[in-house]
């Protein structure tokens, strides 16, 4: 975390034991933001397996959208191969864009909930969604084509290893404004080798989807019903 605080925005636990982070809706620069490492040991299994066939879900909560398209393009969790902007060097990018990468046929499958591809004021589709909108994305990869050029833990140094990102940390995405990024809360990151595992892409996603379905959509479910900071407490 760094310069995320006072005016700028706010860390919190929810009343269901989510992190809520709150970010500015009327400016923020880079080097203001706040996230979740994924540990050096486990970009180091990536880096050290490149054409293992693996599984990354991210489950959250949009508590206020981004108030423009470009800031709305940082991530929700990245991995790279390298510690450089290029998507190409990325295992994967799950995001609130149409940008899940791989896009080629490394790409094994991803899901999105909901459907809609960019989530910032403007959007039609996006608007006509209830919010506070719950989200899941996932995605599926088949080896990365990018070249391992750097340690895991100069990947976790430059912070291209994220299970969770808000605010202007956008390295995957250098030319996003970043004013008025999204608020958000984060419930839950998975990763699963399936080349260990043994299972396939879609056994895995109904898995996903129905446990979402079960802990964040359903009333009883652990993350339904959560209670937190309205994020325009900060403007």
């Amino acid at each position: 975390m760094a310069g995320l605080t006072g005016a700028k925005g706010k860390i919190e636990r929810t009343g269901r034991g989510g992190l809520h982070a709150i970010v500015t809706a009327t400016g923020i620069v880079s080097g203001e933001y706040a996230g979740i490492q994924f540990p050096a040991s486990v970009i180091q299994h990536i880096i050290s397996n490149p054409t293992h066939i693996y599984f990354a879900s991210y489950w959250g909560l949009t508590t206020r959208k981004a108030s423009d398209v470009n800031s709305s393009y940082s991530s929700y969790m990245a991995i790279s191969a390298n510690a450089t902007a290029s998507a190409t060097d990325c295992l994967f990018i799950a995001s609130r864009s149409t940008a899940n990468y791989p896009t080629d046929a490394r790409r094994l499958g991803y899901s999105r909930n909901p459907s809609a591809t960019v989530h910032y004021t403007g959007d039609t589709t996006y608007n006509a969604l209830a919010t506070p909108v719950p989200v899941r994305t996932n995605i599926a990869v088949n080896g990365n084509g990018g070249t391992v050029a750097k340690t895991a833990a100069e990947v976790v140094t430059a912070k291209y290893g994220k299970a969770f990102s808000a605010g202007r940390r956008v390295e995957i995405f250098p030319t996003a404004s970043g004013n008025g990024n999204p608020s958000e809360i984060h419930y839950r990151t998975y990763l699963e080798d399936l080349t260990i595992s043994g299972r396939t892409y879609g056994q895995v996603d109904a898995l996903d989807s129905a446990q979402f379905t079960k802990e964040v959509l359903t009333s009883g479910g652990r993350y339904y019903g959560d209670t937190y900071t309205a994020p325009s407490t900060i403007p």
